[in-house]
């Protein structure tokens, strides 16, 4: 039997005409629920597979891929200016008895639907897309037209080319939407369908909340804890007064998060409009309060800045604060883009950010997202690109746009208009003559730059660095200044004792790697480039992840965005592009095995470690991006193996718990639960003590790491407090690629045979080729294998002498240990030499 699968063509003129596509589970998922009369079988085909769907960042072209990749649906999300008919046939009580509900509305309305892009649904129902002014609300139904439904913000409908739980695809009827997007809506359909506007009856301390505010806060309430009819109509009164009536849509997708009453949305609407604002039953915005607070979320409730009292200084009395109005109309397009780019600027200038030509908005993920193979936390902020649909809506919320229109017999009349979109589009292609901030990297916590010794710990851009900070200043103590060596030391012992007291680290140095990765984790986006950190162990079960989650926490009150290592260079290439165009502070390459063959290098990898920004190709392209690299790198695995021109860029852990099942030990506590509590205080005694090492005049500097001179005080730091040296255990880590190893072998047996002295080419071949009778070495095995080892990493597996000159001259100056490979060219005949440091 065929599978059935979903297909991704039709889908594709919406996400092309700028509509929001989301995953929805695959058409035949079943749960299993307690319903009114027992446990039912509910079909999820047609529902969200992300239960806060209604706020998540959703990329169209990622949402397509997941489709084609992992079969599930695709759902539309309907934004302000959407308007789809949806209407079913099983809603239709036969009341008209010779036509349908619909034809019913459309001929009692004078409506023609001939040229709305239509779907049909796999129940056989009709879903027709229409446009909308952004300001003007619909109702859910009309009473007198039965099965029926207007949809616009906060629902959303199954896209074409999606599967019906009964195994039948919706399916465009005639010609699928156009990039230009769907047809306005007739002024007689939006007159019959639009929400009357809410009385102004007297408000006893209601409409404190926005609806974005209050969205927020439910998203801390499970809607299935509210199952009881009485609790769950309180917390709708609660709501509605705390949003004046405003916030309907918000509540009515949250009570929908309810599998058992998904459906239901139009019922819960109806009760919603029922309601006033003035204190109903009694109940006020508190309630809403008491909730939260019950749920362990008080502070989910927003804080008022005294900014807030003065919003409507401006605009007179009733009225909403004044906004700048822009005018639309053919030959204005400069005059609109310059009007759009300024007020953007002027409103937004935080969120909206140009890094490398492309623009981009910082967003924190609401729940985990797999992008490219990597895996986001929850909680993680990552720069996501900002797409020209989503760019619209900021241009709607910060302008009020209008157009000129003719009247008969009077002047002209403006009438408010949504923002063109190819004032989005032009926006977004004027590369060059943006005025929004450069983005360099963004923390979610307190910083300090390495150059300097300044701490940063105000949220906002600061345009001189280029760091963006995401995090809420009031969680984090202050940073100290000043503090004596002793002290300094005392701070970081105590983090190091509340996080790490039972890691079995081999040696110190391995403890001092580990304190190294918090602190960088911090400072990495003042630092150019900064080694990768390794946690590494000769078991499963020993700590690993563990350790690289708590630095995660510890930066980004996250675990770390993360991916597995590949045998592939190419799929490791893309996955690492994809960390960094996310640029989340921490990422981690999690679970290498050296048993399966997997090496830590690469030379992408080589060139972010030391390089910023860096050029990364994009895999199935011609063209490279330009890319910002100030991520902390993390590894984990089991006796991992680092290869190449990568030793030298890594900094090792090593830990070893000395039994058979590491994984058995029990502990009377979770570090990951200490950084999460105490990640405040964590924060500030770290920076205090990189802050008063730089007070101190960075008494302790050892000499810089190539390529990493920026690592260079996070290693002075702990050297002052006692701590071993982090770079101390790069040579551990040259130790373990076998390349290098080789290389060892094979000017070791050269040193052997020639001791320092010159050789040519033809040399080399006769000992090769064991032409060389009278050589006063050793003999046997460990002969045959510096041969070996000689022909591998020296002259490619060749054993003539033109080759084995031209082998020799293209690895001139390697080095392994205390010997080096020195090339003399200048002479007739090339020669050759092994030189012992020291010698």
């Amino acid at each position: 039997m065929t599978e059935i699968k979903p297909a991704t063509g039709p889908m594709s003129a919406l996400e092309e005409a700028g509509f929001v596509l989301m995953p929805l589970h695959r058409w035949n998922t079943v749960q299993k629920v307690k319903g009114r009369d027992g446990e039912t079988t509910r079909e999820l085909g047609k529902r969200p597979r992300d239960r806060r769907w209604p706020s998540i960042a959703y990329d169209s072209s990622v949402t397509l891929a997941e489709v084609a990749r992992e079969g599930v649906n695709a759902g539309v999300r309907l934004r302000a200016i959407d308007l789809v008919i949806d209407w079913d046939p099983r809603n239709d009580d036969g009341r008209y008895l010779n036509t349908e509900a619909f034809d019913e509305f459309v001929l009692w309305h004078g409506l023609n639907p001939t040229d709305w892009p239509t779907v049909e649904t796999g129940a056989g129902g009709r879903h027709f897309y229409l446009a909308k002014p952004s300001g003007r609300s619909v109702v859910d139904v009309l009473a007198d037209f039965p099965g029926v439904e207007f949809k616009s913000l906060g629902r959303q409908v199954v896209a074409p080319g999606s599967i019906h739980p009964n195994g039948k695809a919706y399916h465009w009827a005639g010609e699928p939407i156009d990039m230009f997007g769907a047809p306005e809506a007739p002024e007689a359909l939006l007159s019959a369908i639009e929400r009357p506007a809410r009385g102004q009856q007297e408000v006893t301390e209601g409409g404190v909340h926005s609806p974005g505010e209050l969205e927020a806060m439910l998203s801390h309430l499970d809607p299935e804890d509210f199952r009881d009819q009485e609790r769950w109509l309180e917390l709708m009164m609660a709501c509605h007064h705390a949003t004046d009536g405003a916030g309907r849509e918000e509540f009515v997708t949250w009570s929908a998060g309810d599998p058992l009453y998904a459906d239901d949305a139009p019922v819960v609407g109806q009760r919603w409009d029922s309601l006033d604002a003035r204190r109903p039953g009694g109940v006020t915005h508190r309630t809403l309060y008491k909730r939260l607070s019950e749920a362990d979320a008080a502070d989910a409730v927003p804080r008022r800045s005294a900014a807030d009292d003065f919003d409507d200084v401006e605009a007179p009395e009733g009225q909403a604060p004044l906004r700048t109005s822009i005018r639309t109309g053919e030959g204005r397009l400069v005059s609109m883009v310059d009007e759009a780019k300024a007020v953007l600027f002027e409103a937004y200038g935080d969120e909206i950010l140009q890094r490398h030509g492309q623009l981009v908005r910082p967003v924190q993920l609401q729940s985990r997202r797999d992008e490219e193979g990597v895996m986001h936390s929850a909680g993680t902020t990552v720069l996501m690109e900002i797409k020209d649909t989503w760019l619209r809506k900021r241009m709607a919320q910060g302008a009020r746009w209008y157009r000129m229109t003719a009247q008969k017999g009077g002047a002209p009349k403006e009438r408010q208009v949504d923002p063109p979109m190819d004032v989005a589009r032009t926006i977004l292609s004027d590369q060059g003559d943006w005025p929004f901030h450069n983005i360099v990297s963004l923390v979610a916590a307190p910083t300090m730059d390495v150059k300097t010794g300044s701490v940063v710990d105000r949220p906002g851009i600061d345009p001189t660095t280029g760091l963006l900070a995401v995090f809420d200043p009031t969680a984090f103590p202050r940073v100290e200044r000043g503090l004596s060596r002793q002290e300094a030391e005392r701070r970081l012992r105590g983090v190091e004792h509340a996080l790490f007291r039972e890691m079995p680290f081999v040696d110190e140095a391995s403890r001092a790697v580990a304190m190294s990765a918090l602190l960088c984790g911090l400072v990495r986006a003042t630092m150019e480039t900064c080694p990768m950190h390794v946690f590494d162990a000769a078991a499963a079960g020993t700590g690993k992840s563990m350790m690289a989650d708590i630095v995660g926490i510890v930066a980004a009150g996250a675990k770390p965005s993360a991916a597995t290592w590949t045998k592939s260079d190419e799929e490791n290439e893309k996955r690492l592009a994809s960390m960094l165009r996310a640029g989340p502070p921490v990422a981690l390459f999690d679970n290498l095995d050296a048993t399966r063959g997997d090496r830590l290098g690469g030379n992408q990898l080589n060139v972010m470690l030391t390089q910023d920004p860096a050029r990364i190709r994009i895999l199935g392209r011609t063209e490279e991006q330009v890319v910002n690299t100030r991520v902390l790198m993390l590894a984990t695995g089991n006796n991992i193996v680092v290869h190449a021109d990568a030793c030298r860029r890594v900094v090792k852990c090593r830990m070893d718990a000395k039994c058979p099942d590491p994984e058995r030990r029990s502990f009377d506590w979770d570090p990951k639960q200490v950084a999460l509590a105490r990640r405040g205080e964590i924060v500030s005694d770290l920076l205090s003590a990189l802050a008063s090492y730089f007070d101190a005049g960075r008494p302790d500097d050892p000499s810089h790491l190539g390529s990493f001179e920026a690592y260079t005080p996070i290693r002075g730091l702990l050297r002052w407090c006692g701590y071993d040296d982090p770079a101390n255990t790069i040579e551990d880590v040259k130790a373990t690629d076998q390349a290098r190893s080789e290389a060892l072998v094979a000017l070791e047996t050269w040193r052997a045979a020639f001791d320092g002295t010159w050789v040519t080419a033809e040399d080399i071949e006769m000992f090769l080729n064991d032409d060389m009778a009278d050589m006063e070495i050793a003999s046997g095995r460990e002969l045959q294998e510096g041969r070996e080892a000689m022909l591998g990493a020296l002259t490619d597996g060749r054993r003539n002498r033109s080759w084995i000159g031209r082998a020799l001259v293209k690895v001139g100056g390697l080095a392994a240990a205390d010997l080096y490979l020195e090339v003399d060219v200048k002479t007739r005949v090339r020669r050759f030499r092994v030189l012992k440091e020291g010698a």
